[in-house]
């Protein structure tokens, strides 16, 4: 069995979630589970607790909000990867519990988000 970091990505644009699931590979950061609705999400979270995730707020199916409750619930940190402004509406509430990357942000950004999110969880990249 794998000693990584599992990072769940919900992201439904495929281009973006490849480039995400990329990054996560190359910078080791852990191996990308990557959903692509809020609703498979919260299935997948009913066995499952990643050690971080990376959320887009807007999915085809609704907004990520009903994921982002289940993580701060069970205390795993999360990065909000998304175009929204962060003080927009609805994200006011349970998404500023992350930490906001915005899309059109540099890859290291992310990486960067993303690592600071696995050590706050205890987790360190590369483990």
């Amino acid at each position: 069995m794998s000693n990584q970091s599992i990072i769940l990505v919900l992201e439904d644009q495929p281009l973006i979630s490849m480039e995400l699931e990329s990054m996560i590979s190359d910078a080791q950061l852990g191996v990308a589970v990557t959903m692509t609705s809020c609703e498979t999400a919260s299935r997948w979270l009913e066995d499952h607790t990643p050690e971080t995730a990376v959320l887009d707020v807007g999915l085809k199916d609704g907004d990520s909000r009903a994921v982002a409750e289940i993580l701060v619930k069970r205390g795993v940190p999360f990065v909000v990867h998304t175009a929204r402004e962060r003080d927009s509406e609805p994200n006011c509430c349970v998404f500023q519990r992350g930490t906001w990357v915005p899309k059109l942000s540099e890859p290291d950004d992310l990486i960067s988000a993303i690592a600071l999110a696995l050590a706050s969880a205890g987790r360190h990249p590369r483990q």
